[in-house]
């Protein structure tokens, strides 16, 4: 699932996901992506931090207490890279950071060893 309130950036990561064999969510907001989750099982979410209606932090916490142990990869998508914010992220349950412009190569390489397994050793959909 891919969470951005940049339009561009949500479609265009979500179309380089499709191309290299990913199913894709999107939602503009924290907000729509946690009722999306609710009803379904995303394997990772990549997530702004700067959104509307909920922010990316409000989002993996509340993913983490709805989802517990059976949570997604958390995938922090941001331009925030000083040294308390990356402390923060991590703080906030994200497994990992990537800094914007996201490079595609490095988006692609880290989702190569998630695949369908989730924190509980599950499948998502």
């Amino acid at each position: 699932m891919v969470v951005d309130d940049d339009h561009d950036t949500a479609d265009s990561t979500s179309t380089l996901l499709r191309f290299h064999g990913h199913q894709v969510f999107t939602a503009g907001n924290g907000a729509d992506a946690l009722e999306y989750i609710k009803s379904a099982a995303p394997d990772a979410v990549l997530a702004d931090l700067r959104m509307p209606r909920m922010d990316g932090f409000e989002l993996a916490q509340q993913i983490l207490n709805h989802c517990g142990d059976g949570a997604p990869i958390l995938i922090a998508m941001t331009a925030l890279a000083e040294e308390h914010m990356i402390e923060r992220i991590a703080k906030a349950g994200f497994h990992l950071h990537l800094i914007k412009p996201v490079d595609p190569a490095k988006l692609l390489e880290s989702l190569d060893g998630i695949g369908p397994k989730r924190r509980d050793g599950t499948s998502g959909s």
